[in-house]
């Protein structure tokens, strides 16, 4: 073996190589040209490249052809191919009865899968009158219209409704699941509440014995985020399509109607009118509760004493002397009747616990085990742990790598009803936001709460991230805190409290790495504290029950009701976030703006704001650029007030307004001035206020106090 290795040396192999390529270099085709590669007639190399072959001069001598080709020879592809081969398919597919109802295809169609095919069939049906039987299986489609992506709301609704109208009554066949699934998807999967829906399939759900079922989740989110009208209209709609199910429908139980009738005034539709008032305090809208709570001192509802009681608290504290007595003479009034509850079923949101929670001072055993015991007592009794104290013992127990304890505490957070779960979520919030974990806290809001008031870019990674295309800067951290295990899953989103909402604008606020990022997410900040102000108008009517062969009626006109974001939302804070993010880059003329808008919109600053606001201003030596920046406020805000006439929110006169906003600027002014040193300068501009606005005793009390800070400090 060795010898014929050695009597065969593979360079022979190669020699030979060398020489076959030599011969196809010296041939000459590979040296031409790439651009006449593509044209060469043949893949021959030896045949030149310029000369013109038989083959070639044939094709350039053959002659066109004089006459058109016959199109009669053609048919076009009309619906009747497509019957036709839908029906010879189907066919073979379903073995369909020779008696079988017309709808009977589109029942097969809609078992199998097959969408498409039985939206077809659908409007086929509806065209030439046939009568569409109920059916479960309708259900199917109709939850497929809620997850199909890029639907327009209208679109989507009226899609929707026109399949679910088809599923039968709870009297002829239990659909509760599929109740309870429709339900889950409307409230859990779209991060922003489709009022018209949720609205429209709780009336359609009413009407076919589920009101029991979908009532209070509904109620509860309509009066949330619907406007006052909408969420009454509704509520006096639902009530009656539910009288009528219940009082004239076929039974299966042997209640008399009487006594069906009676059930529902004394339970259900008190238990819907105590959802529906709480719902409107806790979201702000206390006029529209104190309405509400007449009309149902009308019709002999009684509320609930919880209810009264969670009411006249939040009355008393906004000082609405006139509103506490009024709900007072009606629960005296229906007390006697209907006697008294003590405690209500409506959770209200962060309640102060009654028990002193045990705070781990140390990562010690025996004080984690103690605090440990601390918040499960409070979970089993239904007492709220404040969400900073959360935040504590998260930090201890993961800093004492306690995480399968800190899971079981989660675990039973979650089992412990809607406001445990907020508070819960709002203390993971804090303990990422001190460790200036931004996606890991967007994480928690998106899982949990409803996307309403707060704008869709925040939630946009690349939106904050420095690089735009690199997008390992915007991934979720892995931390302590998700490593403990899955967060348990929750069936409703949350509504969202003004501290979920103003922690995630302040981290937003914080981390836009650009002075355009801040001041978009301004734009957007005004954009939704304006609707909360405002009522929209020629929205999405009440829906009404549909007929299942008529399409629906379109009206251009009307504008689709958004979920408006509660006005009990905001405050001053969000205010001083802008404030001092435009003063980090300098932009005065965007804090002023700030500062104005504050004031049109109805708020009142709060010290930190006049605080903030006094420490970004700078002022150049000499009195000349003082004059200049009066000047500037003096004309930014009289183009203010004269904007500001059709503002939704605006509680003031305009010349009281504008006193307030003159005062605001030049006090701050003032303070800034003595601070620096300079007391003649801040004398002139005590001066100046004085002649822009009218001098009231009040203002000369705090234009004294404001020259004399400097002398007390001195003294």
């Amino acid at each position: 073996m060795a010898s014929w290795v050695l009597a065969h040396p593979p360079w022979h192999s190669l020699a030979r190589v060398r020489i076959r390529w030599d011969t196809l270099v010296k041939a000459g085709g590979w040296t031409r040209p790439g651009r006449h590669f593509l044209n060469t007639p043949t893949l021959s190399l030896r045949i030149d490249l310029d000369e013109e072959t038989p083959s070639m001069r044939q094709i350039k001598a053959y002659p066109y052809p004089s006459a058109p080709p016959d199109s009669s020879l053609f048919e076009e592809a009309t619906d009747e191919y497509a019957t036709a081969a839908l029906t010879e398919s189907e066919a073979t597919l379903f073995d369909i009865p020779a008696g079988a109802p017309p709808c009977t295809l589109l029942k097969c169609l809609v078992k199998a899968q097959r969408y498409e095919d039985a939206e077809r069939v659908y409007t086929e049906l509806v065209a030439l009158g046939v009568e569409i039987n109920p059916h479960p299986v309708y259900h199917f489609i109709a939850r497929r219209t809620l997850s199909t992506p890029g639907l327009a709301s209208q679109k989507r609704l009226d899609t929707f409704m026109k399949w679910w109208s088809l599923v039968p009554a709870s009297s002829e066949i239990d659909c509760s699941r599929s109740v309870g699934f429709i339900l889950t998807e409307l409230l859990r999967k779209d991060h922003s509440p489709d009022i018209p829906l949720i609205a429209s399939f709780a009336l359609l759900a009413a009407s076919k014995g589920y009101a029991i079922q979908v009532g209070l989740d509904s109620i509860r989110r309509i009066a949330r985020y619907a406007p006052s009208d909408f969420t009454t209209r509704f509520l006096e709609e639902f009530c009656v399509t539910t009288w009528n199910y219940e009082t004239k429908a076929k039974q299966t139980r042997q209640e008399p109607p009487s006594r069906r009738a009676l059930d529902l005034i004394q339970s259900q539709f008190r238990i819907w009118y105590n959802a529906a008032a709480s719902s409107l305090v806790d979201s702000g809208k206390h006029r529209s509760a104190l309405q509400l709570l007449k009309l149902a001192h009308s019709r002999k509802l009684s509320i609930k004493q919880g209810t009264y009681e969670h009411i006249v608290s939040v009355f008393q504290a906004h000082g609405y002397r006139d509103a506490v007595h009024a709900v007072q003479q009606m629960n005296r009034g229906m007390s006697s009747s209907s006697g008294n509850h003590k405690t209500s079923d409506l959770p209200t949101e962060f309640s102060a616990p009654q028990d002193t929670i045990y705070l781990p001072l140390r990562g010690h055993g025996t004080e984690l085990a103690k605090s440990a015991r601390s918040i499960k007592r409070a979970f089993h009794a239904g007492i709220l742990v404040p969400a900073i104290q959360l935040t504590e013992v998260i930090t201890v127990f993961l800093q004492s790598d306690r995480k399968s304890a800190l899971r079981r505490l989660r675990n039973l957070a979650y089992r412990s009803g809607p406001s445990a779960i907020s508070t819960w979520a709002l203390a993971e919030m804090t303990f990422y936001a001190n460790r200036s974990y931004f996606q890991s806290l967007l994480h928690v809001f998106e899982q949990h709460f409803d996307h309403v008031g707060v704008p869709p870019e925040i939630f946009n990674p690349i939106h904050f991230s420095e690089q735009r295309h690199d997008l390992t800067k915007v991934k979720v951290p892995a931390v302590a805190l998700q490593q403990i295990g899955p967060v348990p899953s929750i069936y409703r989103r949350l509504p969202p409290s003004k501290e979920h909402t103003y922690l995630l604008w302040r981290m937003a606020v914080k981390h836009a790495q650009r002075p355009a990022s801040a001041a978009r997410l301004y734009r957007a900040f005004v954009n939704v504290v304006t609707e909360t102000r405002s009522i929209p108008r020629n929205v999405y009517p009440l829906p009404r029950l549909p007929s299942p062969v008529m399409p629906p009626a379109e009206d251009q006109n009307m504008e689709y009701l958004r979920p408006m974001p509660p006005r009990i939302l905001y405050d001053a804070r969000y205010f001083d976030v802008f404030v001092n993010k435009f003063f980090s880059y300098g932009f005065i003329s965007y804090a002023t703006r700030v500062i104005v808008d504050m004031f049109c919109l109805g708020f009142a600053p709060h010290i930190r704001t006049r605080d903030a606001f006094m420490k970004g201003l700078m002022f150049k030596p000499g009195q000349a650029a003082v004059e200049r920046r009066l000047q500037y406020w003096q004309k930014t805000v009289d183009r203010a007030i004269a904007q500001a006439q059709n503002l939704p929110g605006r509680s003031a006169p305009p010349e009281q307004l504008r006193g307030r906003m003159l005062s605001f600027f030049f006090r701050a002014t003032i303070r800034r001035l003595m601070q620096d040193g300079r007391r003649q300068e801040a004398i002139y501009v005590a001066q100046r206020l004085t002649q822009a606005v009218s001098a009231t005793p009040e203002l000369k009390n705090v234009l004294k106090r404001d020259l004399g800070l400097r002398q007390k400090s001195e003294t």
